[in-house]
């Protein structure tokens, strides 16, 4: 396998790799499988919408906000996986 040189811009003409480009160069790129992502998923949402109803707790003096903040970002969750692999 040759060594990758400078690309082509679409108006022909060349231009040199940058450094990103020519420490990927030559390697397959990674895919992660679904199941990994849809991990992602499920732990980010109820982080992402847990985290300010417990910063609203603290700021309002509430005790009761963090709960639903966390079961809605876990249906969230739940919703963008199911719509991303759930269907067929």
């Amino acid at each position: 396998m040759s060594a990758p040189g400078p690309e082509r811009d679409p108006d022909g003409t060349e231009r040199p790799m940058t450094p990103l480009e020519r420490l990927d160069a030559g390697h397959e790129p990674r895919v992660t499988p679904p199941m990994w992502d849809a991990m992602a998923y499920m732990l980010t949402g109820p982080i992402m919408l847990g985290l300010p109803a417990y910063l609203l707790d603290r700021i309002l003096g509430t005790d009761w906000l963090v709960l639903p903040g966390v079961l809605i970002g876990g249906a969230v969750s739940l919703y963008l996986v199911w719509v991303r692999y759930g269907r067929s």
